[in-house]
């Protein structure tokens, strides 16, 4: 997030919702279909084929600029060990508060957009209705731990693209791995639900407004610990990540040539 204003930061957020929500989408489209019969015959490969097939869509954000709350949480955590001033940890929370709107307005366009396209077949619908509650009727304790164990997962892969310098087509295909067992194991991230919970209710799902908003908050707060306890653990193994603030990365001062020693040319002949 190296530089990155306000508007670019909730243009990005917004964009890496639209990309998550695809991949919701197709997900639904392909496999939820075939829900019954896959739970009955493997339960375990339809988790696996949902959340691969979940996974395709979002990584359309490796490559479209788009910016994960998930990304977002560890960069700016990370942060912490190596900026000292209050003025950007201020600017920090600002971000991820607007992430935070990003995602929502994202989710609600993609999930606006499913409807109105009537792209969803009836057993898709409903199973988008089935996520949505179960996802207001969980326990916040438990979405506050599957989102942590998110972050846990997916902020090594952060570090990885920020830090080494990865290929990104390696690092596209180590995060579908990383990723796709994430979601076959269940664990949430508060992008995908903001793509999940607004799909279920804009499908007819009735969910209260004050536990919609609980799946958010609790969720991003998740994510938000998940990325400082993984910062902390790679501070312990390594050091602080060498990774630039996320809100003000000017460019390195270059002096003039005739200035940079302090003396300009011609004393620098009489020297």
């Amino acid at each position: 997030m190296g530089g990155m204003g306000i508007l670019e930061a909730f243009g990005k957020t917004v964009l890496g919702a639209v990309s998550t929500g695809f991949g919701v989408v197709l997900a639904f489209v392909l496999v939820a279909p075939h829900a019954a019969s896959l739970r009955s015959a493997s339960p375990g490969f339809f988790s696996l084929a949902l959340g691969f097939t979940m996974q395709l869509g979002s990584q359309v954000i490796m490559y479209c600029g788009g910016a994960s709350f998930v990304t977002l949480s560890f960069t700016l955590t990370s942060g912490l060990f190596s900026v000292r001033h209050v003025g950007w940890v201020f600017r920090a929370i600002l971000v991820l508060a607007i992430a935070i709107l990003g995602h929502l307005v994202g989710g609600l366009l993609i999930a606006r957009l499913a409807v109105e396209s009537n792209l969803l077949p009836t057993a898709a619908a409903d199973f988008a209705r089935q996520v949505a509650v179960s996802k207001v009727e969980m326990l916040p304790s438990v979405l506050l731990a599957r989102a942590i164990l998110c972050n846990l997962a997916l902020g090594s892969l952060a570090f990885v693209n920020l830090t080494s310098g990865f290929h990104k087509g390696a690092l596209a295909g180590l995060t579908l791995l990383v990723a796709t067992l994430a979601r076959t194991l269940g664990l949430d991230s508060y992008i995908t639900c903001s793509v999940l919970v607004p799909l279920g209710w804009l499908y007819g799902a009735v969910l209260p407004v004050e536990g919609m908003l609980q799946v958010f908050l609790v969720s991003a707060l998740g994510n938000v610990i998940g990325g400082f306890l993984m910062s902390t653990l790679l501070w312990l193994a390594s050091g602080p990540p060498s990774i630039s603030s996320p809100t003000e990365t000017a460019p390195k001062d270059v002096a003039p040539p005739e200035t940079v020693t302090g003396t300009s040319k011609d004393e620098k002949k009489k020297q």
